[in-house]
């Protein structure tokens, strides 16, 4: 019995071998980095830098384009209900298909091979193969995982807001014969329906003679390092749950699987959900429009849409949230926040209301300070239709003070522009993010007969302070004082967009059971902002509770100046 084991195990073996050392190997998938330090394990999604600010009437994922419409050739719904398989080609090109299955859905809470949050799973043995010239495997003991809105191989600090929100990305974690399948596949624009490579081979493991990937990253850390979703699609999805994957992509990753990256092949139009509409992403940057006159067709589209949202929305409030960076409830990068320059910005409160005219409508802005009676007010006119869907504006008073208006999408509403500044109708004003409350702030508190001389002093930008203050203690017999200095800095902001009156900070020293404290402003005298409280007691940065009372918080002091 056992001699005729080892002569099966040696036939098995010696048919791979005749296979040229390429008894099926799907993990070829995406581009191996010879340059890459990464290693096994969980990758690096941290971004390299924070993503530069578009204009709104240059963003492309705002224009009111068919393919910003989640119901674009289909609804974007059928995504939240199918499921998705992987099965691989002789050639290692993979086959994808999304599907109904009554007896199955995606289960919540769960996490990948690389413990990243995910969506999953379980696949049914034979439902998913391999080919390997005469030979078909199954994929068995397979989960597919889904990450709703999320790349699980770049953080979303690394896109603009709302943008990863029409996305799902899809990985497989199964077994084909002697090989393990651990693979970042696709991303699906769930508006466009087009399909992205968004990951890159960082390492591999030979198998047999064939190189199998065991490491990925994020393409953004690759190639042009630019956004998944600016190089060319790699196919889109059809109505019925099918994948047509492009010919270009087709013909490069055949020809090169390891080394495979996706590209921007130059196409003249965009690219379009059918067999031959190979083409450019709808979401490349975008080139500054004309100043000239648009033609007078354009010109009446313009108008009849602007005045529709003026007759939905007849006015719109903003205030500047972009430094409000979160992460859930984990650590921000600090020194990341701090490139971003978002000192004061939010400090402005806007209001846009459309004034009625014969023609197009005026635009007033009202600028208000925080805590503050200035207020600024200007009025705007249009000058030049340059585009369906934009116009330069121009001061009633000032000719040379001139705005860009565009019509754009938020959230899937027809909206504007003004000046690049997207205007969500929802929009819901939070007063300032916690650290421009605390920019250069001095606090004092009241002394007591154990503690005195306490201060809050905050830093320029408000991301970091120091608290300081003599406390009383008995030292042989004799009642002294001593100073005690902590150091603050940063560590995220509360979860919750409504609470921006507080935040967390790390301190230095920390203390016995956690570094983190809870940071509070409340009204004091009828001042906002006025008081401020921390934590008593130091703790993890997921274990401070939150803002709704003072339980725990302590060390009060007072504004000096504001």
């Amino acid at each position: 019995m056992k001699k005729n084991y080892l002569l099966f195990l040696a036939m098995i073996y010696m048919f791979m071998v005749s296979c040229g050392g390429h008894f099926f190997n799907p993990r070829y998938y995406y581009t191996k980095s010879s340059s890459s330090s990464s290693s096994l394990g969980t990758p690096n999604t941290g971004p390299e830098k924070l993503p530069d600010e578009v204009p709104a009437d240059e963003d492309p994922f705002k224009l009111p384009e068919e393919y910003n419409d989640p119901n674009y050739q289909f609804s974007a719904d059928k995504f939240k209900n199918w499921l998705f398989k992987a099965s691989f080609k002789g050639d290692k090109l993979p086959i994808y298909d999304f599907f109904n299955d009554d007896t199955r859905n995606w289960i919540q809470g769960g996490a990948d091979w690389n413990n990243i949050p995910a969506e999953y799973y379980n696949g049914k043995d034979g439902e998913n193969y391999a080919e390997s010239g005469l030979l078909t495997v199954d994929i068995d003991n397979l989960k597919v995982y889904r990450y709703a809105g999320e790349n699980p191989l770049y953080s979303s600090l690394g896109y603009l807001p709302g943008r990863m929100d029409r996305f799902n990305f899809y990985s497989i974690n199964g077994n084909a014969s002697i090989a393990t399948l651990k693979q970042y596949l696709i991303a699906v624009d769930t508006y466009s329906k087009f399909i992205f490579a968004f990951g890159a081979i960082t390492d591999t493991e030979t198998i047999m003679g064939d190189k199998v990937p065991t490491a990925f990253e994020a393409v953004e850390k690759h190639g042009d390092k630019k956004a998944f979703y600016e190089y060319d699609p790699i196919g889109y999805v059809k109505e019925d749950g099918s994948v047509i994957l492009y010919e270009h992509y087709k013909t490069e990753f055949v020809a090169s699987p390891t080394t495979y990256m996706p590209s921007d092949h130059g196409y003249p139009a965009m690219a379009q959900p059918n067999p031959t509409g190979q083409g450019y992403s709808p979401y490349r940057s975008l080139n500054p429009s004309s100043s000239e006159p648009a033609s007078p067709e354009d010109q009446e589209t313009f108008k009849d849409n602007i005045n529709k949202i003026k007759s939905s929305y007849p006015s719109f409030k903003y205030r500047d949230y972009s430094g409000y960076m979160v992460d859930g409830k984990n650590q921000i990068d600090l020194d990341l926040w701090k490139s971003g320059n978002y000192g004061g910005n939010s400090f402005k409160l806007y209001s846009y209301t459309f004034e009625t005219t014969a023609d197009v409508p005026n635009i007033k802005v009202v600028v208000e300070e925080y805590n503050s009676t200035l207020k600024t007010e200007k009025t705007y006119k249009v000058k030049t239709i340059t585009s369906k869907y934009k116009a330069i504006y121009e001061n009633t008073t000032d000719s040379g003070d001139t705005v860009i208006v565009s019509l754009v999408k938020v959230n899937n509403k027809d909206t504007i522009s003004f000046n690049g500044t997207s205007l969500d109708p929802d929009f819901k004003d939070y007063g300032p993010i916690f650290t421009d409350r605390v920019l250069g702030a001095t606090f004092k508190g009241e002394d007591t007969s154990s503690m005195r001389n306490l201060v809050y002093q905050f830093t320029a930008d408000g991301s970091e302070f120091t608290l300081t203050y003599e406390e009383r203690y008995l030292s042989w017999f004799e009642y002294k004082w001593r100073t005690q200095t902590y150091s603050y800095k940063l560590a995220r902001f509360d979860d919750s967009l409504e609470q921006q009156f507080t935040a967390i900070y790390e301190a230095s020293p920390g203390g016995t059971i956690g570094d983190y404290g809870r940071v509070v402003l409340r009204e004091y005298d009828g001042k906002d902002d006025y008081l401020i409280k921390t934590s008593t007691v130091l703790a993890q940065i997921w274990g401070l509770g939150t803002a709704d009372s003072d339980a725990g918080l302590g060390y009060d002091a007072v504004r000096e100046n504001k």
